[in-house]
């Protein structure tokens, strides 16, 4: 395993082999994510051939065990979804067979080829990730599993996402490591289970649990970083509750009947959603994999996260495999203010879906906003963000509950864009402290912001 390492928001291993049987004869690419939970739609004899042809090796860690243990659930609720595993392969008629082998991602790859030479009737090969996919090189990942299917050209080797449990540094470098799987696996038409948009979602509902996110200054910042639903929080299998484990079930079963032939039917596979700033206004752009009825996207805003309203419609496409970008302009936005962005996907017989949710401050050339110290509360030292809109004189000091001045941080010409400061608090008492920003601007105009922050020694 590659350990500490940052993966890049872009990776560069966009290799497409030139022999189709790579991609098993597809021009499109095969994603199973929270859309794919209604097995109601897959057609019996779909369900029949996944049972008669599928053989899965399996490799995971503990996370991974959602996806087995959610095929035991439903094989309990409906028998037609007969599920049969071991650590060797079984050979249980009219059910869907998997060796299951508990490892890490190198043990894995280590073990993979040697197994497949010994069971050639194994026709797909995954492996499900824990945490190691905060850490584990993503283009590394990708170079082995071309390896294997250029080696192994009758084989399915499908891709899989790092879990969405895990929030600071290690939740960072998981979301990049799933948005570049995701880039790839999109543009050279490979078979992605998509585990940690599973655990975004509950019942059309985009986890409202997201962070952001720059390492204290040390990489790019990402906002709206997301994080298990919280409807799915507990411990019941897998580190989730069965219900998460068996939506990721159901979204396997959708994913193997596509393998074996099925066309599927999603009402709007999303790509991008991304918001800008332009010139006072707020800029909104999004895309689409793919499309089925779709009447249109309403875009609707928040204030606040909870309460959104109509903003703008957009048309959707109908129906049609092809990628569709789209943009919308929010003009009516104010200087200083935060604002959430969702779009609201109508299908022509006016079921709909929520996409994610972006956000966007509104800066002015000579603004600034100090933000949230984290962590807080906090023991020791935190750290404390702001933004400055122009080259300024600053003063950013601290003060305890009586106000009185117990550290300066800066105080004198800083640059504008984003900055981090650290504040050493052994020192002091546990208690109720505040950071103070003093703004001059070019004018000579001194405005201020406070956050209010709590010790605990």
């Amino acid at each position: 395993m590659k350990h500490n390492k940052i993966i890049p928001a872009v990776i560069g291993v966009f290799v497409l082999f030139a022999d189709p049987s790579l991609a098993q004869g597809r021009n499109y690419p095969i994603i199973a994510n929270h859309l794919c939970t209604d097995i109601g739609q897959i057609p019996p004899e779909s369900i029949d051939k996944v049972k008669d042809s599928i053989k899965v090796y399996y490799g995971h860690a503990s996370h991974g065990g959602q996806i087995t243990g959610g095929l035991e659930i439903l094989a309990q609720k409906d028998t037609r979804l007969a599920f049969a595993q071991n650590d060797y392969l079984p050979n249980v008629p009219n059910a869907l067979c998997f060796q299951d082998v508990g490892n890490d991602p190198e043990q894995f790859f280590a073990t993979v080829q040697s197994k497949l030479d010994q069971n050639p009737s194994i026709d797909v090969a995954m492996f499900g990730w824990c945490g190691e996919a905060a850490w584990y090189d993503v283009n590394h990942y990708i170079q082995q599993m071309q390896a294997l299917e250029q080696r192994n050209p009758e084989v399915t080797f499908i891709y899989m996402t790092g879990n969405a449990q895990e929030g600071e540094l290690a939740g960072y470098n998981r979301h990049v490591f799933n948005q570049a799987l995701r880039q790839y696996c999109q543009a050279n038409n490979r078979v992605l289970f998509d585990f940690a948009d599973l655990d975004c979602w509950y019942n059309g509902e985009y986890t409202p649990a997201r962070y952001d996110w720059d390492d204290w200054g040390r990489l790019p910042l990402i906002t709206g970083i997301p994080l298990e639903h919280p409807h799915y929080h507990g411990d019941e299998l897998g580190h989730t509750t069965l219900e998460s484990c068996e939506n990721k079930a159901k979204a396997a079963w959708w994913m193997f009947a596509q393998l074996v032939g099925w066309t599927a039917v999603v009402p709007v596979e999303m790509g991008t959603f991304k918001a800008s700033a332009n010139n006072g206004s707020v800029e909104l752009e999004w895309s689409t994999i793919s499309e089925s009825n779709n009447y249109g996207f309403l875009v609707e805003r928040s204030q606040d996260n909870i309460r959104f309203a109509q903003i703008g419609f957009i048309g959707g496409h109908g129906t049609t495999a092809a990628l569709h970008n789209y943009r919308f302009i929010d003009r009516a936005v104010a200087v200083g203010e935060r604002y959430y962005y969702r779009l609201k996907q109508l299908d022509q017989s006016g079921q709909f879906n929520y996409s994610s949710t972006v956000e966007m401050f509104i800066y002015s050339p000579a603004g600034f906003d100090l933000r949230q110290n984290y962590p807080n509360p906090f023991n020791a030292n935190t750290i404390i963000h702001f933004h400055l809109g122009e080259r300024c004189w600053i003063d950013l000091s601290i003060f305890n509950s009586r106000g009185q001045q117990v550290a300066t941080l800066i105080s004198g010409m800083v640059t504008a864009g984003f900055h981090t400061e650290k504040w050493q608090s052994a020192e002091q008492r546990s208690g109720v402290y505040f950071a103070r920003l003093l703004v001059r601007d070019h004018q000579g105009k001194i405005q201020q912001q406070i956050k209010k922050m709590a010790l605990l020694n």
